[in-house]
């Protein structure tokens, strides 16, 4: 994906955190680079570039996305930005 279309969609979940899903959120996310693997319960995202401090869990729910796990997406991002 290109940089100005993942800033885009990071201008989109900054903008409304509601209304995700699981398809788009994985998009945001690897268009910034960040790798999914299948925890236990959850999907771990994590990030090469960032300490293993900074990952994120998400839900295997093919539904709507609280909009928490949006929050914390665009938190991650941000952290790899200002890197």
């Amino acid at each position: 994906m290109a940089k100005r279309q993942a800033k885009k969609l990071l201008q989109k979940a900054k903008d409304s955190p509601h209304g995700w899903t699981r398809i788009e959120i994985d998009k945001l996310y690897k268009s910034f680079g960040f790798i999914i693997k299948s925890g236990n319960n959850h999907d771990i995202v994590k990030h090469p570039d960032l300490p293993n401090n900074f990952k994120g869990t998400l839900t295997r729910s093919s539904g709507e996305l609280h909009p928490d796990y949006v929050r914390h997406a665009v938190k991650l991002i941000e952290k790899l930005l200002s890197k």
